[in-house]
């Protein structure tokens, strides 16, 4: 039997522990295998307690421990770029931390009452369904921020992360979540029948056995074709350099000078980071002319991103976030407008209601939304052999939502291209984490994926979600590799989106559905 908590230091003990081990898989300090046992004390702890509420701050400690341990380097931009003294960026860092904790406290709550009014057996079962189901919900509430999702933790893991291009990375999550919660039963079962004891172990090992062995089946029958060489531009500039108007001249020149001497003859495609031209691309015409002379000069394919002027309101400029492509002779082929914008640092939601926090997107200002899931069509030569390859660009935080970047591919695409500034996160983990989900984003839809960041980590994804490629942080580099064309590949991902995460809110729901019935 597990025995009641009496102690306070075990109540805040044990599901801080929890907390740690949970942000400690994650890079950095990427210690994965610590999740497959870091929700133990957690469990250990909402059993034990002696009421709901014992059991919701276990869910709450052990959430402020493990988001805060992940996410702490958003006070590096609220406190660097957004002129938040120190001490106030790290609680707004907090209260973030506060409102995901939720989410672990409804787990809590939730393993707490079908325990006590069902069985261990039961609630040990159901966790991954709600784990999952509160993974997904914390995904699109309030325009959803899924960042730490569990399943992100083994972005190394090659062969268990195959398995996402059926259920995304939710269904690493699940598989994390149903081992944790089937050797916590193995442990405090009282079962005496060792055969029915083992019961729990013994399944989740064969559900591991068999994601495995599907991710060993499913790399090799990937099919790609011709190859498509691409130059990823990093320029390193610091960000306290892209916000002085007067370096405007340098930064230009570092990224031309990289382009026209660092990337390779017979490159397809040349890609420079978010926000990479210091000016309005089309409405600063000096500075739009010498761009666009350059790109002839260099003769290659460029996407790059930049603000663009859409028009005024009253006396304040409507811009979008924007990815442009020039082709070879220096002609507009593409324009896409970034969708899903960042709040509170390219807009504030509810600005009347919010009206006080103003300051923290003055440097950048309010941009407006795009609506177009748009691909971009850009030729290649692969020896003899010319064609036409298509990919969407997803710039900066789109590319943690997999619903949203799966929409780009789901009538084609050849591979994705992800372009981001990750100078707001400094010398953070920040940076690291962003790359491992965008891993993801390449094994969901079976897609090579190249990632250009301004002070990096830029990279080549194979669809398998190998990274063949990528830089240092903080290095000033060009790096170059071959991708190749999807040959028709369609995901069920892809197809159908994220059906295992709506089986998980639907028997989430059930379950709370009965609960409430119980009660009465």
């Amino acid at each position: 039997m597990i025995k009641k908590l009496n102690s306070k230091t075990f109540n805040y003990l044990m599901p801080s522990l929890s907390g740690v081990l949970l942000f400690l898989a994650f890079p950095k300090p990427e210690l994965s295998s610590l999740a497959w046992a870091a929700l133990l004390p957690l469990f250990y702890s909402v059993t034990a307690s002696k009421d709901k509420l014992q059991a919701i701050f276990s869910g709450l400690i052990t959430g402020l421990f493990f988001f805060f341990g992940t996410q702490y380097w958003i006070y590096h931009s609220l406190n660097h770029f957004g002129g938040i003294p120190f001490i106030l960026s790290l609680i707004l860092v907090f209260l973030l931390c506060l409102y995901q904790s939720l989410y672990i406290a409804v787990f809590a709550i939730m393993f707490w009452l079908i325990k006590q009014r069902w069985s261990l057996k039961r609630a040990c079962y159901g966790a991954p369904f709600i784990w999952v189901c509160l993974e997904y919900l914390k995904g699109i509430i309030i325009t959803g921020f899924p960042w730490s999702f569990l399943g992100y933790s083994q972005y190394k893991f090659i062969h268990l992360i195959q398995i996402s291009d059926i259920t995304s990375v939710y269904g690493v999550s699940f598989l994390i979540v149903f081992f944790n919660s089937a050797l916590f039963l193995t442990f405090f079962e009282t079962n005496s029948n060792l055969v029915k004891k083992l019961k729990p172990i013994f399944i989740v090992s064969l559900l591991l056995v068999l994601t495995v062995l599907y991710g060993v089946k499913r790399q090799p029958s990937l099919i790609y074709t011709e190859k498509v060489t691409v130059a990823l531009v990093q320029g390193n500039i610091p960000q306290e350099m892209k916000l002085n108007n007067d370096s405007r001249d340098k930064i230009i020149g570092i990224y031309e000078t990289l382009t026209l001497e660092k990337t390779p003859v017979g490159t397809d495609l040349v890609v420079w980071p978010e926000s990479s031209l210091p000016f309005y691309f089309m409405s600063e015409p000096t500075h739009t002319e010498h761009f666009i002379n350059f790109q002839k000069r260099s003769g290659k394919n460029l996407l790059f991103g930049t603000d663009i002027i859409r028009g005024k309101q009253g006396n304040s400029l409507i811009l979008t976030n924007s990815a442009v492509l020039l082709d070879k002779d220096g002609k507009i082929v593409y324009v896409y407008d970034k969708i899903h914008m960042v709040p509170f640092g390219e807009y504030v939601p509810l600005r009347k209601l919010l009206f006080f926090v103003d300051k923290l997107v003055g440097s950048v200002g309010e941009f407006s939304p795009g609506t177009d899931y748009m691909l971009a069509r850009v030729g290649f030569t692969d020896g003899r052999v010319a064609g036409v390859a298509s990919f969407g660009t997803h710039i900066c935080y789109e590319i943690i939502f997999p619903d949203l970047v799966r929409k780009f591919y789901r009538n084609g695409g050849d591979f994705i291209v992800t372009i981001s500034n990750d100078a707001w996160f400094g010398n953070t983990s920040g940076p690291y984490q962003h790359l491992a989900m965008a891993v993801f984003r390449a094994v969901e839809n079976g897609k090579y994926l190249i990632r250009a960041t301004n002070t990096g980590i830029s990279a080549i994804v194979g669809p398998n979600g190998r990274i063949l490629q990528k830089t240092s942080l903080f290095e000033r580099a060009v790096l170059t590799g071959d991708i190749y064309k999807s040959a028709g590949n369609m995901t069920f991902y892809t197809v159908f989106g994220d059906i295992f995460a709506y089986v998980c809110l639907i028997y989430s729901i059930i379950l709370a559905a009965l609960l409430v019935i119980k009660r009465r």
